[in-house]
C-alpha cells in the first residue's frame, strides 16, 4: 500500500469536518514506535483462546516483542487508554451487535488521543450478516482475522509516517486524480487469481462480477481467504469488506483488494454518492447493482 490517502479519502468522504482530526506525522511517528498496551481477554470469553494468542502472536511479528509493554484485562485496559497521553499505543478488541447482526472490531490506537477517525483508532472490522430476530449467530474469529487486522495496521502507519503530514485541503487536491492515480497498484491483479468471499458477497453479486471482470478469479469459501493470508501467498489477492464508523452512528462498507503476500492494499474504491449506488449500509448488506459499478470500475484501472 503505497498510499494510506484512499482511507483517508473516505474519512473525509463520510465525518464532518468539525468531528475530524487528520493525523500528521508526530502521530505517525508515536504509532511506528511508542510502546504497545494490548487487551488480554478473560478466559472465560468465548473468543479468547483465538484472540489472545494469535493478538500476541502477530503483534511480535510485525511490531517487534521489544514494543509489547503488557496486556490488560478489559478494566485496566480501558482505564489505561484513558489516563496516558500520547505516550502508548494501544490494541483492543470488541463485539457489537446491531439490529440482531454481528460483528468484531480490532483496533489500534494512541493513549489519551483522537487518532485517525472518530473513536481514535484504526480499525478493522469483520462482519457478518447471519443472525436473525429469533436465533443468534455465534461469529467465528479466525487466526487470519487477527493477522490480516495487525498486518494492515503496520502497513497503514508506515505509509502515514512515510507520507507525512497532510491538511484536508491537499486530501481535497489528490481527490481531483483519477482512479488509477489513486491506485497505482491495481495492474498486479493481471497477473493474480482474486479470491471473492461466496458467503460474503452473495449470488447477484458474484454472477455480475463473472460477467464482467477481464482476468483470474475464483469464489471461495473464506477458509480459502484465510489460508491465503496465513501462507503468504504469491499471486493471490482477496476482495475484504471493509467497515467503518461515520459521525452519524452508522457503519458503513466498501470492497477493498488486498495482496494476500504482505496485506498491501491493491484497490479502494469509493462510489459516488450522486451515482444512486451510494455507500452500501453494513447492516443491510451489499446492494446488487454496486457489483456491475464496482467491477466496472475495477477493470479501468487494470486495463
Amino acid at each position: 500500500m503505497k498510499k494510506v490517502f484512499s482511507i483517508i479519502l473516505f474519512f473525509v468522504l463520510t465525518f464532518s469536518f468539525s468531528q475530524f482530526k487528520l493525523p500528521q506525522k508526530k502521530d505517525w511517528e508515536i504509532a511506528l514506535n511508542k510502546p504497545i498496551v494490548i487487551l488480554q481477554l478473560d478466559e472465560s470469553n468465548e473468543y479468547a483462546s483465538v484472540y489472545n494468542t494469535n493478538i500476541k502472536k502477530y503483534a511480535e511479528e510485525y511490531f517487534g516483542a521489544n514494543r509489547i509493554e503488557k496486556y490488560l484485562p478489559y478494566k485496566e485496559f480501558k482505564k489505561f487508554i484513558k489516563g496516558n497521553k500520547e505516550e502508548y499505543n494501544f490494541i483492543g478488541f470488541q463485539y457489537d451487535i446491531v439490529n440482531h447482526h454481528g460483528f468484531f472490531q480490532i483496533y489500534f490506537g494512541i493513549t489519551g488521543k483522537a487518532f485517525m477517525i472518530n473513536g481514535g483508532y484504526l480499525s478493522t472490522v469483520i462482519y457478518e450478516d447471519k443472525s436473525t430476530l429469533f436465533k443468534k449467530v455465534t461469529l467465528k474469529l479466525t487466526e487470519a482475522d487477527i493477522k490480516f487486522a495487525v498486518g494492515t495496521f503496520k502497513n497503514e502507519i508506515v505509509n502515514g509516517f512515510q507520507t507525512g503530514d497532510k491538511s484536508l485541503r491537499d486530501l481535497m487536491k489528490e481527490s481531483k486524480k483519477s482512479l488509477k492515480e489513486i491506485n497505482p497498484t491495481a495492474n498486479a491483479l493481471k497477473g493474480m487469481t482474486l479470491l471473492l468471499d461466496k458467503d460474503l458477497l452473495g449470488e447477484n453479486f458474484i454472477n455480475e462480477f463473472s460477467k464482467n471482470y477481464k482476468y483470474k478469479f475464483e469464489a471461495v469459501d473464506k477458509s480459502r481467504i484465510d489460508s491465503a493470508i496465513l501462507n503468504n501467498e504469491k499471486d493471490v489477492a482477496f476482495l475484504f469488506e471493509y467497515c467503518r464508523p461515520s459521525s452519524d452512528s452508522k457503519f458503513y462498507t466498501m470492497l477493498y483488494i488486498y495482496k494476500a503476500e504482505d496485506n498491501s492494499l491493491l484497490f479502494s474504491y469509493v462510489p459516488d454518492r450522486s451515482s444512486g449506488i451510494g455507500f452500501v449500509d453494513l447492516i443491510k448488506g451489499l446492494t446488487t447493482n454496486y457489483s456491475k459499478e464496482y467491477v466496472q470500475m475495477l477493470n479501468s484501472v487494470i486495463d
